[in-house]
């Protein structure tokens, strides 16, 4: 069960990495999109997005902890009540994940089938398709032009098999190349991918604001940067903005991954906007978007560094307290006697159990089942007289009783016998090598073992 606690960990690290970069973005964004790098800003755009994906922060923790000790040697440790916790947290997270994702899948079933009803291009349409897609430099053949019933402005939809779709009218020569040259650049650009990159996101991350928002700059910032590209290649800006003022009146909103001319007046209005500034923008100094870009990367690295720590530092503040709390629950409920034997009987079967490692070395993780009457052993690992070596364990059924201890250099064993749950630490008198074991004292019963144990 250990890797459920350091799968949540990841999640939340990676989610808070995401977030910060796209704050930060999205601050010393306003300077540079008012600067005129678009460009610039979208690259760093789809680095944001990866930041929601790639556990960077997770990794650095983890190496930090095990090899330096920054956190003491605690981080994803576990206690019972922190295993119940992450427990629910998985649960809800995978409950919430596998909810959106079919919603995603079921919106883009719904919408293939719904807006490709419709009819084919006539010729003249599919000649102007043809010289606008030479033009590009594009294949005729990878993008399918048709005719739908159900749109009311242009768009591309699909992922492997892209179609762009036409409303139910006619358009002249001039506003039909304009509108082909608008949607195969996000063709061209494969700005359905980053679509489709975005809704990934928000399934991985679904309770995190941060990644809704992200999802919605993506569809944004897709269409500024087609608007930049295409406003390079149509005879005038004005003419562009003339086209997309025209069918003003017939804004309607498009279900799943898509791209469309436009959805909303008010976002129309924006993009207009924006490619009045940049056309009448000023020559851009590259010294200055690189002192802007070294800025931003500082700006994250500080700061997901420091919200990171911050995350480590109470996971590991809870580790302790809850290690307290249960240690002196125990100590008042249910103080457990230490018993020592000279080595391990005759009569028992032994076996060596596989255990996982932890953030550190001597971080072991049990899950075993362990037989009637079997002896089940670690392997050895190395600690120093004055150590201590704590094993929280939990035991089902909860009412048969097992034996939990260590094993001294001299081959000594020290144990103590419970049922339910075992958490105890063992102060060591000897330096050498140890092993963690757990013996099945029950004459009838089979018995699951987990938790963790490991030197402090």
């Amino acid at each position: 069960m250990d890797w459920m606690i350091e799968l949540v960990a990841a999640i939340v690290l990676t989610g808070i990495t995401g977030s910060v970069f796209l704050l930060v973005w999205h601050t010393i964004g306003k300077i540079l999109d008012h600067m005129g790098y678009m460009n610039l800003l979208y690259d760093m755009l789809f680095m944001a997005g990866l930041f929601f994906l790639l556990p960077l922060a997770y990794t650095v923790l983890y190496l930090a902890d095990s090899r330096l000790g920054v956190l003491g040697g605690n981080l994803f440790w576990m206690t019972q009540e922190m295993m119940e916790f992450s427990k629910g947290a998985f649960t809800v997270w995978l409950a919430g994940g596998v909810s959106v994702t079919i919603y995603q899948i079921g919106i883009g079933i719904y919408a293939h089938f719904y807006y490709h009803k419709g009819y084919p291009c006539n010729q003249k349409e599919m000649q102007c398709f043809r010289q606008t897609c030479a033009e590009l430099e594009i294949s005729g053949d990878d993008v399918k032009v048709m005719h739908s019933y159900h749109i009311k402005v242009p768009c591309l939809t699909g992922l492997r098999n892209q179609r762009l779709l036409l409303p139910a009218e006619t358009f002249d020569e001039e506003m039909l190349h304009v509108i082909f040259l608008h949607e195969l650049t996000h063709y061209k650009q494969k700005h359905l991918w980053l679509n489709a990159f975005a809704i990934g996101i928000t399934c991985l991350h679904w309770c995190n604001p941060f990644a809704w928002w992200f999802r919605r700059l993506a569809e944004q910032w897709c269409e500024y940067d087609c608007d930049a590209r295409v406003g390079t290649m149509v005879r005038s800006v004005k003419l562009y903005i003339l086209m997309l003022t025209q069918v003003t009146g017939k804004c309607g909103v498009i279900i799943g991954n898509k791209v469309a001319l436009f959805q909303t007046k008010s976002e129309l209005l924006r993009r207009i906007e924006r490619m009045n500034r940049y056309a009448q923008g000023r020559k851009k100094s590259r010294m200055l978007a690189f002192v802007m870009c070294a800025v931003m990367a500082m700006t994250n690295s500080v700061t997901v560094c420091a919200a990171s720590l911050g995350v480590a530092g109470a996971y590991t503040n809870a580790y302790k307290e809850t290690v307290r709390e249960v240690e002196e629950q125990i100590r008042e409920e249910n103080s457990l006697e230490e018993y020592e034997m000279s080595g391990i009987p005759d009569d028992v079967v032994v076996e060596e159990g596989e255990v996982q490692y932890g953030t550190r070395g001597t971080a072991l993780l049990i899950d075993w089942g362990v037989g009637i009457g079997v002896y089940k052993r670690t392997d050895r690992f190395e600690a120093n007289s004055g150590d201590r070596i704590t094993i929280s364990i939990w035991i089902d059924p909860d009412d048969v009783a097992i034996r939990a201890g260590i094993v001294e250099p001299d081959g000594t064993l020290r144990y103590v016998e419970a049922s339910g749950s075992i958490t105890h630490t063992f102060t060591l008198d000897q330096t050498g090598d140890y092993r963690v074991f757990v013996q099945n004292i029950s004459k009838t019963n089979y018995v699951y073992i987990s938790g963790s144990c490991g030197v402090r």
